[in-house]
Parts: structure tokens; sequence; C-alpha cells
């Protein structure tokens, strides 16, 4: 049975404007998300073809540190490294962590984690357990251009990094700090907590930078190295991109993907964690105590994934460096802009 398109996915407004007319909206998607599937990955690399040429007339130069963990990633997907070694800035580390340390302590946040840990967990089906900076994923939110986590995200000792990753300039979709509520309870697992590949793109990176020691009790990653396409668990439970993820069967995993392939993202406040969230992943129930991260993730620019924040453009200088440029689509505002699915 061939799966649901997600209602996330841009769609071009021509085949939008088609499908509300009275009864072509289910032809219409079906025939266009038929060919796109089909054609997604076929033309991924055409699609993606100026951001790999404007990548490779102006390649960054990387420090051994990054150069090291360009080297993990291309290797396994995954590699990690501390805050401190790779910024090397003491001042921008304390700003951070300050910042979140005043979020933590607001009535609001304070407030969502009582609800879920009295009722709200009984109820939850997919990411209830998070408290979120900047909402949820599909609200868009206007962020403006000076916003230190957009900023931390675009900082050329991780975007230069992803670009190398990527080998084109790539594009961010997603920003947030995340507060992950601790409770031990028998409900089943859910959202995040299941096995799965992301649906963004076929070629992901995501970044999870730790404000508290994370262990297996506070809901620490699980990664599958080498389950990208083409690798050794690479063709278990492909993504159908460029609509869904992959969720295998819980029970069934272990038995195909034993656990000593696994890596469990254990480690202390100050770790910077980077994966490729194209291949098998899973984030741990925190139980003992929270879990609080910065996260942002990059795609290629030919993702038709919906990008979860705007930039308020009245806060944008008008001399961005052309990475930031592609980064945030202004390159192509016209055929990348956010529109309803």
């Amino acid at each position: 049975m061939k799966p649901k398109s997600s209602a996330k996915v841009v769609r071009p407004r021509p085949v939008q404007w088609l499908a509300r007319l009275p009864g072509l909206k289910k032809p219409v998607l079906g025939v266009y998300d038929t060919w796109l599937r089909f054609s997604y990955r076929r033309l991924w690399n055409w699609n993606n073809r100026e951001a790999v040429r404007a990548f490779a007339e102006r390649p960054p130069t990387l420090c051994p540190v990054q150069q090291r963990l360009l080297a993990d990633l291309r290797e396994k997907g995954f590699a990690y490294v501390s805050f401190a070694n790779l910024f090397g800035d003491g001042q921008l580390w304390r700003n951070l962590d300050g910042l979140v340390q005043e979020w933590l302590a607001t009535e609001a946040v304070r407030e969502a984690e009582r609800h879920y840990r009295e009722i709200g967990y009984k109820d939850a089906h997919f990411k209830e357990y998070l408290v979120r900076w900047y909402g949820r994923e599909v609200d868009g939110k206007l962020i403006p251009w000076d916003s230190p986590w957009l900023q931390l995200a675009l900082h050329p000792k991780v975007l230069d990094l992803a670009n190398s990753y990527f080998g084109m300039y790539t594009r961010m979709y997603h920003v947030d700090v995340w507060d992950t509520i601790a409770l031990k309870h028998d409900g089943p697992l859910i959202g995040g907590q299941k096995w799965h590949r992301d649906p963004a793109d076929i070629k992901l990176l995501k970044c999870f930078l730790y404000f508290t020691d994370v262990d297996e009790g506070s809901g620490a990653m699980q990664y599958v190295p080498y389950s990208r396409p083409g690798e050794k668990y690479g063709n278990l439970w492909p993504q159908d991109a460029p609509f869904d993820g992959a969720r295998p069967p819980g029970k069934e995993f272990p038995l195909v993907v034993p656990p000593c392939e696994w890596v469990t993202a254990s480690f202390p406040k100050g770790t910077l964690i980077l994966a490729d969230t194209a291949a098998f992943h899973r984030g741990g129930r925190a139980e003992t105590r929270n879990r609080v991260l910065a996260t942002w993730a990059y795609s290629s620019p030919a993702s038709r994934w919906p990008r979860a924040f705007r930039v308020d453009p009245a806060t944008l200088p008008a001399d961005l460096p052309e990475p930031i440029r592609w980064a945030l689509s202004l390159q192509r505002d016209k055929t990348l802009r956010r529109t309803a699915a």
C-alpha cells in the first residue's frame, strides 16, 4: 500500500490551485505526489547543482577540529565535540548557558513541566514531553536576525562544516531549544522515542548542543552508524522521501540491527552532537532528570520540507555572506518560500 503523503511537503502553487477545484484535489495531488516520489531522488543532484557549484567556487578552510568532525561524519554519519574545543569562546558559552537557565526558571516552562507530569503524559502521542523555546515545529515562528540560536546555527564553525559534509551550500530548516521532561511511567514510546529516519531530505545534518549532562536516564539519543542509504543498514526500512521518514517495527528492529551496533550519545554538558538523521536514530525517554539542549538542522536546498521558522526580513542585514544567504534561502526566495501544503 502506498503511504499517505505528508501535508508538510511544500507543493508548487499551480498544484495547490488545481487541487482547490471541486473534485480535483485527490487526483491532482495523487498524480503530483506519485511523480515527486519517483523523481525526487533521481533529480536530487540536478536540483542541487547551483548550490554545489557555488560552494565549489568558494570552499571554506576547515580547522583541524572541523576536519576531524567531517571525517567522522563522512565515515559513519555521527560525530561529537566539546563546545570549547570547536568554538574556543568561553564567553559565548556562558551567554548561551545563562539564557537557557533563565528560560528554564520561567513560570511558563515550569507550568508546562507540571502539566505534563500530572496529566499531560496520559494523552501524549507525539512529542508532548518537550518544552520548546520557539514552539511546535509546524508553527513557522517569526524570529529576529539577532536570535542567539539562529546566530549559533549560522556560525562558520558549524555552517562551514555542514556545507562541507553536503559538498554544497545547505538550507537550514529548524532551530530551537528543547527541555525534555523527565518522568517514569508505563506508557508506550511516542514520537522521536521510536526508531526512525527523518523525512526532510535524503541527506541531513542535525546538531544537538547539551546544556545538561545527558545519559540513558535523561533520554540520550541512540544512533545506528552505517545506516544511511547505500551503507550496511541503509536499505532497511527506507525513507519515503520527500514525504515521510521511516519507522521500523519496534520489536523487529533489534533483531535486524543488533544493539551492539548502536551508539548512545551519553555526554557531559557542553557537548555538541552532529548526526545525519536520514540514518536510524531515536531519542531515549527521560526518566531520572531532564535533558536540555539546543538543536538545529540542515538539508539540501532541494528539500521540499518547509522551514520550521521564519526570519523577520526587517531585521536582516543587507550584506549577508553567501553561505548564510543560502542557509536562509535568500538566494532562491521565489522557489523555496514557505507555502501552505
